[in-house]
């Protein structure tokens, strides 16, 4: 099972968890330095965590063994052995580096740099950089297809999305979006991908094989978001307000909100 985590004004990560664990979204309050705890089955606040610093973005690989964290004023990120509790490596990447995606076995990291629109490909078991493509203008969020072969690639100042295809490290398609956009995820079965458009302030589902779209709107601000596995849910956050929208994966309505305080 993995835990999310959904970071006001920052970032979202997802951690690995025991299975035996509970479906739990941690919300990091910003500024205030604290992580809110929501059981995913009630959307119910049932916790928080104070006094915790604020991350950029965090991600761990599948096994739960190594957690990276992007430094994007260093230009490189960090991995932290959990056995060893301690960092273990720190790996080159492009300009300012924002975001990560570990590839479903494990063996590769994908990390956006938005400073100089390229994407590194990073090997875990050597923990270097073997590659990198580009990324379209200033890359951040991104996410990877189920089946592995598509890395969809959030281009925010632009309105777009790039799609690289692995196999070849290149660009294949782009979608124009529009608008000023922040997050980005895809469903549980793959067939759809979830985009917050901060300036328009709405949430658009877009079908990557057929460009249909469907729109919920949302106020204010919508920004970071985050599919939860198992549980049919996207949770989203906002730039200004402290609310959590669901949203329903299957059909893109809105189920309910939970208030953070």
């Amino acid at each position: 099972m993995k835990i999310p985590l959904m970071l006001f004004g920052l970032a979202i990560a997802m951690i690995s968890a025991p299975a035996w664990a509970e479906s739990l979204v941690y919300v990091a309050a910003g500024s205030a330095n604290k992580i809110i705890v929501i059981d995913a089955a009630t959307d119910k606040v049932v916790g928080q965590f104070d006094d915790i610093d604020n991350p950029h973005s965090i991600v761990a690989t599948p096994d739960g063994r190594f957690v990276l964290s992007t430094h994007p004023t260093r230009s490189n990120i960090s991995v932290v052995d959990m056995q060893q509790n301690r960092v273990i490596k720190t790996v080159a990447t492009g300009a300012a580096p924002n975001y990560a995606v570990v590839s479903k076995d494990g063996s590769r990291v994908n990390v956006s740099n938005s400073g100089d629109n390229s994407v590194s490909e990073i090997d875990v078991a050597t923990w270097t950089e073997v590659g990198k493509f580009d990324g379209g203008p200033g890359p951040e969020h991104m996410v990877l297809s189920k089946d592995g072969e598509t890395l969809f690639v959030l281009n925010p100042r632009a309105g777009t999305i790039s799609a690289i295809t692995i196999s070849q490290g290149k660009i294949t398609r782009t979608y124009d979006i529009g608008g000023t956009l922040h997050g980005l995820d895809i469903s549980d079965d793959g067939k759809n991908l979830f985009i917050s458009n901060r300036s328009e302030e709405k949430v658009i589902m877009l079908d990557p094989i057929t460009d249909g779209r469907k729109s919920l709107s949302l106020s204010p601000a919508p920004y970071h978001l985050e599919t939860i596995n198992g549980t049919g849910k996207v949770y989203v956050s906002s730039k200004n307000s402290p609310v959590l929208w669901v949203v329903d994966q299957s059909t893109g309505e809105l189920k309910g909100e939970v208030e953070i305080v």
